[in-house]
């Protein structure tokens, strides 16, 4: 009599594991699939896509572990499948899926770094770079915050023969010289302009730009604004958007090989992810082995900051190391430039800001010194 009892509460627990299975592998794929087709169209897939992905490994480790212990194979197996979906597909594990390139001998390395205003100390930024032995860097988040001075004057004595140009939060730092450099404004903000640079790589030319898009949310913001939350991401979804529209204007107006990088507040799934890589190719998703997360560096979660490159530019390797001078990881690629260098003039070039239409964005970028670096004092929006 005890066995028959305790033979039927044992079914009737497997089959809640069972059915806690199946509606785990349900919730795996809805959350997937709302993450990556309805992404940032609902303030609610926002979060879903946003919020650090690992939360929802929790209940497939339980499940598996049960599984294992109560020796039920095909049950580990479906729970092993469920694993493996949300490693790949939601944590974003990545195996480099690109042919390999021969190289041309023209090799460069780009690094993005968003340095939090050197908030760690401007001798620990400077380490990092010549760790990586980065050719050029583009940075964000340079300048001065609250209790933070404007670390751009110690980083340009600490890096010296190098070259550099900063607007706003944004700097590129470069061994090669700098040839041109304009500044991008992305409407009427200044915070959020992109930088280019058009670096002399010995008889290459590599064109880089420099971009910060705007965050979704802060801890501070979601608890200042916790009674309109939904209007508030759709507010700062609909900017990244905006900004991601500009990127791909100042695409089609270089009409040549060149690359974005920075801190693109944006997961590696969703509509805005997409948009960028119908057009571009993400190093990392090319040439980078597991999760490349960049943010936080003392505790990674998510991949935030890219690198891509247009066709001409090979990635051959991609990477975000385990750094700590500041709240992100740097990412850092490899890049075969395989176009020589040839005279070039930009379609913004020759126009004198009293000639200029409110329509034309582009500025050089010592134009833009005095106005732009107000955008180098606190605000941080």
């Amino acid at each position: 009599m005890v066995m028959e009892v305790m033979e039927g509460k044992s079914r009737r627990l497997q089959k809640i594991i069972y059915a806690l299975t199946a509606f785990n592998a349900v919730c795996l794929l809805f959350i997937y699939m709302a993450g990556t087709l309805v992404a940032e169209r609902c303030w609610l897939t926002i979060v879903l896509g946003y919020v650090p992905q690992q939360a929802y490994g929790i209940p497939t480790a339980l499940l598996l572990v049960w599984s294992l212990i109560q020796k039920r194979w095909w049950l580990a197996a479906l729970n092993i499948t469920a694993a493996v979906f949300f490693i790949v597909l939601l944590m974003g594990f990545n195996v480099p899926h690109s042919d390999a390139h021969r190289q041309t001998g023209r090799t460069v390395r780009v690094m993005t770094y968003n340095i939090h205003h050197a908030s760690q100390g401007v001798p620990l930024i400077i380490n990092d770079i010549k760790r990586m032995h980065a050719d050029i860097v583009c940075l964000q988040e340079t300048n001065q915050m609250k209790l933070w001075h404007d670390p751009m004057p110690e980083i340009e004595r600490r890096l010296p023969g190098w070259h550099s140009t900063a607007v706003g939060q944004l700097a590129i730092v470069s061994r090669y010289p700098i040839k041109d450099k304009y500044f991008y404004r992305s409407g009427d903000d200044t915070w959020r302009g992109f930088i280019l640079a058009n670096v002399v790589v010995k008889d290459r030319e590599l064109c880089v730009v420099d971009v910060h898009l705007t965050k979704a949310a802060s801890i501070h913001e979601i608890t200042r604004h916790h009674d309109s939350i939904a209007p508030f991401l759709d507010c700062t979804t609909a900017l990244r958007s905006r900004q991601i529209s500009d990127i791909m204007e100042m695409a089609s107006e270089l009409k040549r090989p060149f690359v974005v990088a920075g801190d693109f507040n944006t997961p590696p799934r969703g509509r805005l992810y997409r948009r960028m890589v119908r057009r571009f190719s993400d190093a990392f998703h090319a040439r980078g082995w597991g999760f490349g997360y960049s943010y936080r560096s003392d505790l990674p979660i998510m991949r935030i900051d890219y690198i891509f490159t247009t066709p001409g530019i090979h990635p051959l390797k991609c990477a975000a190391p385990a750094l700590s001078g500041s709240d992100h990881r740097p990412v850092v690629a490899d890049l075969d430039i395989t176009r020589r260098s040839s005279s070039h003039h930009y379609p913004w070039d020759g126009i004198k800001p009293a000639q200029r239409d409110v329509n034309i964005k582009w500025y050089p970028a010592e134009e833009t010194e005095k106005w732009a670096n107000r955008g180098r004092i606190e605000d941080e929006r």
